[in-house]
């Protein structure tokens, strides 16, 4: 978490905690391994760096991009790996040595990534404004979506079969790898996806977008709603655990300690309406003097 200085990480603990200093410009980006072992951050000028997260001691390497800022990073499975992507580019790292093992050059305006579970394949969201592929160790990068399609998130299955996709009209999809056919129902987002993902198991999507925490269940005809929270304050970040079903919402990050809540996303917070839906749908309109599309998007109510 950055501090006022924000070329320095602090990382709150119960006991001492590590101050993770080595950046020469402003962090704009970090990230856990799914291990828990490394962080990596990323700075305003492009520098990537990673950290052991007990001591804060930095790997004794700087890698990154020469051409702006860093806008996304992930650590492989196995804390092998870096990837990491600016507007132009996206490069891998070696964690052990700091070598930059691949480059491939992009045209994004906030490109995002999502990489295989066995650290090979990479999906760059946002490429051209579609979906791109990279098949990094042979340097092989292929159009999933069309450039101009909006895509703006992704988000890859464990076992590949799978992706789910946000786009900048707030419509998230899933699409099956084999044929890259989206499946018939979709989901439109009350704000812009800032978080997206799937289980392990394959069987949920989980989604944040500004205050809105979104369960979605993956069906054989596409995403239906499961579960949905809604926070009083857009979180700095989210980690979704048990498929989906918890949620670790993190929130004030600019105080030296933040604040982690955990928060049940099958458990229903408010007490259900015995109100027929139809009526309820009149009744909110009418108090509005609004109404809502197809997708939930609201718009003003006719009056005559």
């Amino acid at each position: 978490f950055r501090p006022a200085d924000r070329q320095a990480l602090v990382l709150p603990d119960s006991g001492p905690r590590p101050s993770f200093i080595g950046h020469l410009d402003p962090i704009v980006m970090t990230v856990f391994s799914a291990s828990g072992a490394l962080v990596a951050s990323g700075s305003l000028e492009g520098g990537v760096r990673v950290w052991d997260a007990a001591s804060g001691a930095p790997r004794s390497f700087f890698a990154g991009h020469g051409d702006g800022a860093v806008h996304d990073i992930v650590i492989s499975a196995d804390d092998r790996l870096v990837f990491s992507t600016s507007r132009r580019s996206v490069i891998v790292i070696d964690v052990s040595t700091g070598e930059l093992l691949a480059q491939t050059p992009i045209q994004a305006e906030k490109p995002q990534l999502a990489v295989s579970d066995d650290g090979q394949r990479v999906y760059i969201a946002g490429d051209r404004g579609g979906l791109t592929r990279w098949l990094w160790r042979s340097d092989i990068a292929e159009s999933l979506i069309a450039p101009d399609s909006g895509i703006c998130r992704v988000a890859v299955s464990r076992d590949e079969t799978m992706l789910v996709t946000a786009n900048a009209r707030r419509r998230v999809r899933i699409w099956d790898i084999a044929s890259m056919v989206p499946r018939e129902r979709g989901v439109r987002t009350a704000a812009a996806v800032d978080h997206l993902s799937i289980a392990d198991d394959g069987s949920r999507v989980f989604v944040q977008s500004g205050v809105w925490l979104h369960l979605l269940a993956a069906a054989g005809d596409g995403l239906r709603h499961e579960a949905t929270r809604l926070l009083n304050a857009a979180p700095a970040a989210v980690v979704a655990v048990d498929s989906g079903l918890e949620a670790f919402v993190l929130r004030r990050p600019s105080v030296s300690t933040p604040i982690v809540d955990r928060l049940p996303m099958a458990t229903p917070v408010a007490e259900p309406l015995n109100v027929p839906r139809d009526q309820l749908i009149v009744d909110i309109e009418s108090r509005l003097s609004l109404a809502l599309d197809k997708w939930g998007d609201a718009r003003p109510l006719s009056r005559r």
